[in-house]
């Protein structure tokens, strides 16, 4: 009997992102998948260029995880609010 509900528990978990980007960032995040692509990144913000979007990509990976957005939004570099 309990383990429908374990089971079930545990798809949601899964499916839900680790990572909760915030503000502009989690409106750029188009497939809701808690990271920034740079597909993602440069559709909000076009005057990121590739060199800047591999700086800010830290681990390399490709993509923005919830850190590097941070410092991103902390540098100045990715507004932190809709309006810039």
């Amino acid at each position: 009997m309990l383990k429908t509900p374990l089971t079930a528990l545990a798809t949601l978990a899964l499916a839900t992102p680790l990572l909760a980007l915030e503000g502009p960032a989690a409106e750029a995040d188009v497939n809701g998948d808690g990271l920034l692509s740079w597909e993602e990144v440069t559709a909000a913000w076009p005057e990121i260029s590739s060199d800047m979007f591999g700086t800010l990509d830290a681990d390399a990976d490709g993509q923005l995880n919830e850190d590097e957005v941070t410092a991103a939004m902390e540098a100045g570099t990715i507004p932190m609010t809709s309006d810039g």
